[in-house]
């Protein structure tokens, strides 16, 4: 049994410590809680690793000596390859993108700091932007999308855009804004050039990549930029499955 869990894990030790999805997990104990119910193998690790693993493994990493891995889902996961090895930093926590901070007083996180890249960058990021615009489009974008704030999906807003919505085209924009900027901070870095991105969310990568990269462009070396490749991992759902069975 393989879990990939969102938060600041521990799979050595089996422990979450914090996860901002589920605020009651708190240094949870969850590998010993299935050792003691199966009598298979069990490990544990963040799911962003698990994901980054199965595209080194089988997607779109093979063959690259290191790249970074950001997840755009409900919130932004992340990891980072070096050598073809996964890089934990001390304690098994690096690689939490998405909540480096973008915004010094930006909107407020679940993991208690505020101006996160997760809140700009991800289907929570989308609706905080959505709530906190003052455009006037916004009551007819979520007129026609026919459904309330906390009820509304990626995939509508999506929809509503390949449909040619004005507000929604400039929501992705916003987003690909602050992605640009995350991403050329972390590659300004650590000097690793290839990224991949996955998630929900990327399936609407025509909408804010072109934008991402232009932040890319204005906010690094001309050298650092011209490097970067951002490329599209292969691998959908399955990805953290194929990770977790690599190991």
């Amino acid at each position: 049994i393989s879990l990939g869990i969102p938060g600041i894990v521990d799979g050595s030790q089996g422990v979450v410590y914090q996860s901002p999805h589920f605020p009651d997990w708190d240094q949870l104990e969850v590998l010993s809680y299935f050792r003691q119910r199966f009598s298979c193998p069990v490990m544990m690790d963040n799911d962003a690793n698990l994901i980054a693993l199965g595209e080194l493994w089988k997607g779109a990493g093979q063959g690259l000596e290191s790249f970074l891995l950001l997840t755009l889902g409900t919130g932004l996961g992340g990891a980072i390859i070096i050598n073809k090895q996964l890089f934990r930093g001390d304690s098994g926590f690096a690689g939490e993108f998405g909540h480096m901070v973008i915004e010094q007083n930006g909107f407020h996180c679940h993991c208690g700091s505020r101006g996160c890249l997760e809140m700009y960058v991800s289907a929570t990021g989308i609706k905080e932007l959505i709530l906190h615009s003052e455009d006037s489009g916004k009551e007819a974008f979520l007129k026609k999308a026919g459904q309330d704030l906390d009820h509304l999906t990626i995939e509508r807003v999506h929809q509503l855009t390949l449909e040619g919505d004005i507000f929604g085209h400039a929501l992705f924009r916003t987003m690909g804004h602050a992605l640009g900027v995350g991403i050329a901070s972390l590659v300004n870095v650590l000097g690793t050039f290839h990224v991949l991105i996955g998630g929900g969310i990327s399936a609407a990568s025509d909408f804010f990549l072109p934008t991402a990269e232009k932040e890319i462009s204005s906010r690094s070396y001309r050298e650092t930029a011209r490097r970067v490749k951002i490329l599209k991992c292969r691998l959908g759902d399955n990805a953290g499955l194929i990770g977790g069975a690599s190991r």
